[in-house]
C-alpha cells in the first residue's frame, strides 16, 4: 500500500485516488464515485447486491473480464492485452462499465398536470439489477409502464393512452430520494410532474 500511494503522489493524483487494504465486504461503499473491480467471477457477482445497496446514483463502476451478473452492463469493451497472456494463457481483455441507477422500488403517488389529467394517479415500480419494470394506474385503470429507464438519477417512463390522441404519454425527470420529479409534453408547452413514494 505504502508503494501505490507513493507512486499515485509521484504522479500527482495523491489527492484523486488513495490506496488500502480493507475487507472487501465490510468496506462502505457510500463514498466512492467509480469503483474498479480485477476479481474473480464468484467475487464481483456476490458484489452486486453491497453496490446497488450503498453507491450514490450516477457511480460508475468498471468490471474487468468478468460482468456483474445479473446486472446488464450500459456497455462494454474487449481487447488484447499482450501482457496478460502469461498469466492467463490469454490476451483477451473485457471491461463492463455500469451506472448505479436511483433506487425507485416502491409505491408513488404521481401529481400530473390538469391539462394532462385530473385523476388520480399511482406509480409502482419493481427494480432488479436485470430489470425495473412498472405500472401505472389513474383512477381505476391499471396499464404498464413503457421504456421505463433509470440510470443514475434519470428516469424515463412512458403511460399508455394518456398522450395526445390515446397515444403513450412520456416523463422524464430526475429520482431524488423519495421524490421524482421532471417535465411532461402538455397542451401549451411541456409542464411539471412530480411523484412521492409513499405518498397518500
Amino acid at each position: 500500500m505504502k508503494l501505490a500511494n507513493n507512486n499515485a503522489q509521484q504522479a500527482g493524483v495523491a489527492d484523486k485516488v488513495r490506496f488500502e487494504r480493507r475487507d472487501l465486504f465490510e468496506t462502505s461503499l457510500q463514498d466512492a464515485t467509480v469503483l474498479t473491480l480485477y476479481l474473480q467471477q464468484g467475487a464481483v457477482n456476490m458484489l452486486v447486491p453491497k453496490i446497488l445497496a450503498e453507491m450514490k446514483p450516477g457511480a460508475r463502476v468498471v468490471s474487468h473480464d468478468y460482468p456483474l451478473a445479473p446486472w446488464t452492463p450500459d456497455r462494454w469493451v474487449q481487447f488484447g492485452a499482450p501482457e496478460k497472456e502469461a498469466i492467463s494463457g490469454t490476451t483477451r481483455t473485457v471491461l463492463y462499465l455500469y451506472t448505479v441507477p436511483a433506487r425507485v422500488s416502491g409505491e408513488w403517488r404521481l401529481e400530473l398536470p390538469a391539462t394532462v389529467t385530473k385523476q388520480p394517479a399511482r406509480l409502482s415500480i419493481t427494480q432488479q439489477p436485470d430489470a425495473t419494470t412498472g405500472s401505472a394506474t389513474i383512477s381505476n385503470r391499471a396499464v404498464t409502464l413503457g421504456d421505463l429507464k433509470i440510470t443514475g438519477e434519470t428516469v424515463r417512463f412512458s403511460i399508455p393512452g394518456l398522450g395526445a390522441g390515446g397515444k403513450s404519454l412520456v416523463l422524464e425527470g430526475r429520482a431524488r430520494g423519495d421524490v421524482l420529479e421532471g417535465t411532461v409534453p402538455a397542451p401549451g408547452g411541456p409542464a411539471a410532474w412530480r411523484a412521492t413514494r409513499g405518498g397518500g
